[in-house]
């Protein structure tokens, strides 16, 4: 049985999936690594090929429970728990302004649901027990000379479950 922690980051990853070109973003996402899966293993971001890119390696932290909600964070025998998730948003050698619209695209996908949608909250048709999914900070790797870029979304991911559904 699949945890509610692993459904969520799963519906997660699927949906920075449907980052293409052809769905109307500017970015068109070639890979989602992501740390649940057993079939591909994450590679070294510096490692990616130009055909491999841009590509997101996603990964989930660890369950915070309680973090800011009242109480010691069990209430009605649910759980509140916070991931923090990690994306890399790896691609070759572009500019600040290709690396922004590629930060803007997984806002957009993840937020707004489309690449032209303008909600605010459609992350919480991903999974039901999702409630709140807030940007923490967005880091650039400052431009390294001839190499690939990385930008660094951090995420906290709030849900809710029961302790045996973890």
């Amino acid at each position: 049985m699949i945890s509610k922690r692993d459904e969520i980051k799963k519906a997660i990853d699927e949906k920075l999936r449907t980052i293409k070109t052809a769905a109307g973003y500017q970015t068109n996402v070639s890979k989602v690594y992501a740390d649940e899966s057993e079939d591909d293993k994450i590679p070294m971001g510096i490692d990616l090929i130009e055909s491999d890119v841009p590509a997101i390696i996603s990964l989930a932290g660890d369950d915070m429970f309680g973090k800011d909600k009242p109480g010691d964070g069990l209430v009605h025998g649910c759980v509140y728990g916070n991931i923090e998730l990690e994306l890399q948003l790896w691609h070759d050698e572009v500019a600040d302004s290709v690396m922004n619209a590629y930060v803007r695209d997984v806002f957009k996908a993840l937020y707004a649901g489309t690449a032209t949608g303008t909600g605010t909250s459609a992350f919480k048709a991903l999974h039901k027990n999702l409630y709140d999914l807030r940007p923490l900070k967005v880091e650039s790797d400052l431009n390294m000379i001839e190499a690939n870029r990385c930008f660094t979304i951090v995420l906290l991911v709030q849900y809710t479950t029961k302790l045996w559904d973890m």
